[in-house]
């Protein structure tokens, strides 16, 4: 099957959690034996041209701090046109172009909306075109835990208009598309509930496996990393700083490791900035703590702390929508708790946990499966 996905940013060169996440569904289809076309916006330091594959609509800043003027005029544009400013960021007349061009060269594709801000790409898309909506989170829910923290009455109205704008787009893919694939079980009810007719949960699966090396050297006793540039990880790691810190051994190692740190730690934590191979940071720690406090969906980190086979300690907001986690993976939501799991876990430290290894074997394979049975249902479902 001919299927042409529609993305935010071309992912082959993943950054965060969503454009890791988006390529496991990419990589799933084309396993499955499907001809995958991937459209997307490059980011303006992007140093490096689309893989095979992939089109790059063209580039734009992606992230609001580092949008400049643009961010404020997207916000000017969404208000004048009623529409969300997550979304607004997207909307080009170019994407439309470009995707219109690429179904008139392959006109029996199935469309893939990815991602709720991509929505205005159904504009263009022919009536009898078959549409499948990724949802990674529930945009809506997202914004409206925000509205009470908001610090002013102005920002109170941002962000309650954006969940009201968001959440009327994201019930319109998914009554426009023939599937809704969703990573949660909430996720699937709440889609369910909203008149879709069709909702399977995609288990995404890890992205990186560690090597089952047993050995004890550890470069730190505590590694934590992320994109901490976004708002909802940097929360995290500002309480795990103020409050979790301060609560652990003196003597103890911790190390963050991904972009946006810098502002946020102090010693004895000492920010790393961006590493170039994830695993060898995470093998290279006795235990991996997690402590998320905000956002939605399902954090690929967790899955990827979890497949390394070393201790996990996270959240109950960083373990969501994981179900039935290995033994290696404590859950603590307070300061007191988060503090005496990692010192317990770093005592015991030194064995690969092969039940964490096997464990992320196995979802990845439901993963596989259920991308093809999926894509199997599509195709009967038009024949």
């Amino acid at each position: 099957m001919n299927i042409v996905f529609c993305t935010t940013v071309l992912p082959s060169r993943k950054r965060t959690g969503g454009e890791i996440a988006s390529q496991s569904f990419i990589d799933a289809m084309r396993v499955a034996g499907h001809s995958v076309t991937v459209l997307g916006y490059q980011r303006p330091d992007d140093d490096y041209g689309p893989s095979g594959g992939e089109v790059c609509v063209g580039r734009r800043p992606i992230e609001t701090d580092g949008a400049g003027l643009s961010k404020y005029l997207w916000m000017l544009e969404a208000i004048t046109r009623g529409r969300a400013y997550s979304a607004q960021k997207y909307h080009s007349a170019s994407y439309q172009h470009l995707l219109s061009s690429e179904l008139v060269r392959q006109p029996q594709s199935l469309v893939v909306i990815d991602h709720a801000q991509m929505g205005f790409l159904l504009d263009v898309v022919p009536s009898e075109c078959p549409v499948l909506f990724i949802a990674h989170n529930i945009e809506e829910d997202i914004y409206r835990a925000q509205i009470d923290a908001a610090s002013n009455p102005f920002t109170r109205w941002l962000v309650t208009r954006e969940a009201k704008l968001i959440g009327l787009l994201e019930r319109r893919i998914g009554r426009r598309a023939l599937c809704v694939w969703v990573l949660t079980e909430a996720d699937r009810a709440h889609f369910a509930n909203s008149g879709c007719r069709h909702v399977s949960i995609a288990e995404i699966p890890a992205t990186r496996f560690g090597s089952g090396n047993a050995d004890c050297h550890y470069d730190y006793d505590v590694g934590l990393i992320g994109t901490w540039s976004w708002r909802a990880n940097a929360e995290g790691l500002e309480w795990f700083q103020r409050e979790i810190v301060p609560r652990l051994p003196r003597n103890l190692r911790i190390a963050v490791a991904g972009k946006g740190a810098e502002s946020i730690v102090r010693p004895p934590v000492k920010a790393l900035g961006f590493v170039s191979d994830a695993v060898t940071f995470l093998e290279g720690c006795a235990v991996i703590a997690i402590p998320s406090t905000a956002g939605g969906g399902i954090q690929v980190k967790t899955l990827d702390a979890i497949a390394t086979g070393r201790p996990v300690v996270a959240t109950q907001t960083a373990l969501r929508g994981i179900d039935r986690v290995p033994g290696s993976v404590c859950s603590a939501d307070t300061a007191d708790a988060f503090a005496s799991a990692i010192e317990r876990a770093c005592r015991t430290a030194g064995n690969v946990a092969n039940e964490s290894l096997e464990w992320s074997r196995a979802r990845g394979a439901r993963f596989r499966n259920v991308i093809e049975t999926e894509i199997s249902y599509i195709e009967n479902r038009l024949t």
